[in-house]
């Protein structure tokens, strides 16, 4: 397994996107990488799988190194990319179960004219 292959697995993993989305993304990173790095080196099965089960116990770590970069991209002048994942934020964009109906809505005002 390459390096490229163990990366992609680790973010998407983590950041709970779909595979090959992650695989294109860093597909576009590699291209732009000077001469001699070793994401296409290739590992042992043993190895990767290691390698792999190491990165998994660094998730919540591997999440806040992602999130950091996305708010210096987003405060570098990105557009920023919609944070969603289903069951993660509702429909009003808070935390919680998404279409969370449960609660009633508040009334502001009355219907009632006030006493004088």
């Amino acid at each position: 397994m390459k390096n490229s292959e163990i990366l992609a697995r680790a973010v998407a993993e983590a950041a709970g996107l779909p595979l090959e989305s992650v695989r294109a993304s860093l597909a576009a990173f590699i291209e732009e990488l000077p001469p001699g790095h070793r994401m296409n080196q290739d590992r042992a099965q043993a190895e990767a799988e290691q390698l792999l089960a190491d990165l998994r116990q660094e998730m919540a770590g591997i999440r806040c190194w992602l999130l950091e970069g996305y708010l210096d991209a987003v405060a570098a002048g990105y557009p920023p990319f919609p944070l969603r994942r289903p069951g993660l934020w509702n429909t009003n964009g808070h935390a919680g179960t998404a279409g969370d109906k449960t609660r009633k809505p508040k009334r502001h005002g009355s219907n009632r004219k006030r006493r004088q």
